[in-house]
């Protein structure tokens, strides 16, 4: 008997919870009314098994990050203004985090789940403004927008397939014009500085392996669409190998380019392993490398620099050294605000990382001239392909 009236008690939560989320999310406020009816038995059959409900366990616990790593996978770099953390383990499965920024008017949601397959994990059930998808990093990414009678509503969503882990940020405001909830994904991520203790590319799937005696090892293992190219990279003593997924023809008569790779350095102790996973946002911005060595990836109107620094290690690491984007255009499309930060030298040990002036335009077009002025990195491709003559 008492079985029967706890299902009775969770239909009619949940039938009310059904209720409240179809008014959140604008679907119909004719549901309200049919929500708050509660016949006078149902309430007092609630309230004699409240007890045994807490005494059931509540799915939604505060834990530590520590936690958050250890059950969903959730390996990140929180921004340096982010207010007001709160670590959640939900269903002891699905972590997240929620924190504030810009002085606490944009509220920052980030969950984490290890997951076989991309899946939505936001949560967020709107009618989206606008919907693309992408890459961030070399990781399947789907951009989602909206805007409500309460505010803005931001959402990026990536899966990390090397890792099996599934991630999804919202940011919600009165008032997102000109905020980048792709470029703060992409600073949650930061490869660059991430250790890669799990397969990098298909190859290292593939394969099981991680560690390579050398390069010439990991380009007899390549299949498919797979190709590789020999680089000089700047801080770095000695050819670096970039691996593709697949390869384009850049129509420019002189390379196959691609729009991934996994760069790989031989280490101190003898091995061959990865260092980062380079993405651009699409065919129209190959990876490209210029005179001095610097690696350049094209995003989601923003522009990455790369090249090799001191990590305190024996082992050089690729790193970061510009991260540019324009958060706001004036109606004719030119950026009036920018981001990101720079570093003066590359080192991770003693790193000195500025913050760019938002107001600072002339310098993502003198970041935009550099990249659009890099050479595209040519690969070589299994199958003997190369780049068409251009007519």
């Amino acid at each position: 008997m008492m079985k029967k009236n706890l299902v009775k008690i969770m239909t009619i939560l949940m039938a009310t919870a059904m209720a409240a989320t179809m008014i959140a999310c604008g679907k119909t406020e004719e549901a309200a009314p049919a929500a708050e009816v509660v016949t006078e038995e149902a309430a007092s059959e609630e309230a004699a098994a409240e007890e045994e409900i807490v005494g059931m366990g509540n799915p939604i616990e505060e834990v530590d990050y520590e936690k958050l790593v250890e059950v969903a996978g959730m390996e990140v770099f929180l921004p340096d203004n982010a207010e007001d953390l709160t670590y959640l383990l939900i269903n002891n499965e699905l972590g997240e985090i929620r924190y504030t920024t810009e002085e606490g008017s944009t509220k920052m949601t980030l969950r984490a789940q290890k997951l076989d397959e991309f899946t939505d994990i936001s949560g967020l059930y709107y009618e989206w403004n606008d919907e693309s998808e992408g890459t961030l990093w070399d990781y399947a990414s789907k951009e989602m927008a909206a805007r409500t009678d309460e505010g803005d509503i931001q959402v990026v969503l990536w899966y990390n397939q090397w890792a099996g882990v599934m991630y999804s940020l919202s940011a919600e405001a009165n008032d997102l014009d000109g905020f980048d909830v792709y470029g703060a994904a992409m600073n949650l991520m930061q490869p660059a500085e991430t250790d890669m203790d799990y397969p990098s590319n298909e190859l290292e799937v593939r394969t099981g392996k991680t560690s390579f005696e050398s390069y010439d090892e990991i380009i007899s293992l390549l299949e498919g669409d797979e190709a590789y190219a020999l680089v000089k990279v700047k801080g770095y003593d000695g050819d670096v190998l970039l691996v593709a997924s697949g390869v384009f023809d850049n129509c420019d008569g002189e390379n196959m380019a691609a729009i991934d790779s996994v760069a790989y350095t031989k280490k101190a102790n003898g091995t061959v392993t990865a260092d980062i996973c380079l993405a651009t946002n699409g065919t129209a911005y190959p990876i490209s490398i210029d005179d001095a060595g610097l690696v350049y990836c094209f995003g989601h109107h923003e522009i990455n620099e790369y090249c090799y620094g001191d990590n305190g290690t024996d082992d050089a690491s690729m790193i970061m050294m510009k991260y540019i984007s324009v958060t706001e255009f004036d109606d004719e499309g030119y950026p009036t605000k920018i981001g990101g930060f720079y570093r003066e030298n590359n080192s991770v040990v003693n790193d000195d990382i500025k913050d760019y002036a938002e107001d600072d335009v002339d310098m993502f077009n003198k970041v935009f001239d550099e990249f659009a002025a890099a050479k595209v990195v040519n690969f070589t491709t299994l199958d003997g392909r190369v780049a068409a003559p251009v007519k």
